[in-house]
């Protein structure tokens, strides 16, 4: 397992020059329950949309998800649901009032920007990822044409490998080994680390033992760092 401060080495050095970043409980804390949010949202979005309950519209998207991996898949061939529209009504919904703001993120972030050219890949939509960057007081630290979002992917999320494929092609990245990604997610980690991307892994108070869990049983990637504390990361890469 990696330490953060040899990471920060390579950023000093320009061996590592871009940084992606995932937004949803990784910039800020999983403890809120926007995931749930949003699952919830897809629910009633469905069952508006089709004019049926929420029980069928349940029904419906596990069905779809079973068939397509993504139950949006099946929306969007048997229902012609537009996916643009039907994902901003999904996000449109969601509450981020709630969303605490890190103490010291914003002056981290603009660290990071003047440091590496910082992207974001999120499996939010655009119009979720401006909102919460702007409620973070971040916006101004990723370039709008540097956000990866589910309106790029389609109905393809990562950890999926296509999604990061896409993504790939949308920021012209060719060396992964110049690339720093930063995610709470384990499956979405392994799939950078298996590419060649330096990786670190975030864990907050909802998500820590888990993930000391894994590290206790040394499952965590080689060329991966674990973090507890973001913006505590974040200083320790950007000096």
């Amino acid at each position: 397992m990696k330490r953060i401060e040899e990471f920060a080495e390579l950023i000093q050095q320009k061996s590592v020059e871009q940084v992606i970043f995932d937004l949803d409980s990784t910039l800020y804390t999983s403890q809120i329950g926007i995931e749930t949010q949003v699952m919830e949202s897809i629910r009633k979005t469905t069952a508006r949309l089709l004019g049926i309950d929420i029980s069928e519209a349940l029904m419906l998207l596990k069905k779809y998800r079973l068939a397509y991996e993504m139950s949006f898949v099946g929306l969007e061939r048997h229902h012609q649901l537009d996916r643009v529209t039907f994902l901003n009504e999904v996000f449109r919904d969601i509450d981020i009032s709630r969303i605490p703001t890190y103490v010291g993120l914003p002056e981290v972030m603009k660290k990071a920007a003047a440091s590496a050219d910082v992207y974001l890949a999120t499996n939010s939509n655009h119009e979720h990822a401006h909102r919460v960057l702007r409620h973070l007081g971040i916006m101004d630290t990723i370039m709008p044409e540097r956000i990866f979002s589910c309106d790029d992917m389609g109905f393809v999320r990562k950890p999926n490998p296509k999604a990061v494929e896409l993504m790939a092609k949308k920021f012209k990245l060719s060396d992964f080994s110049r690339v720093l990604f930063i995610d709470d997610s384990y499956a979405s980690i392994k799939v950078f680390d298996n590419i060649g991307a330096h990786t670190i892994l975030v864990a907050d108070d909802f998500s820590s033992e888990r993930v000391r869990q894994k590290v206790q049983n040394e499952e965590i990637p080689e060329g991966t760092a674990v973090t507890y504390d973001i913006v505590s990361c974040l200083n320790r890469l950007f000096i």
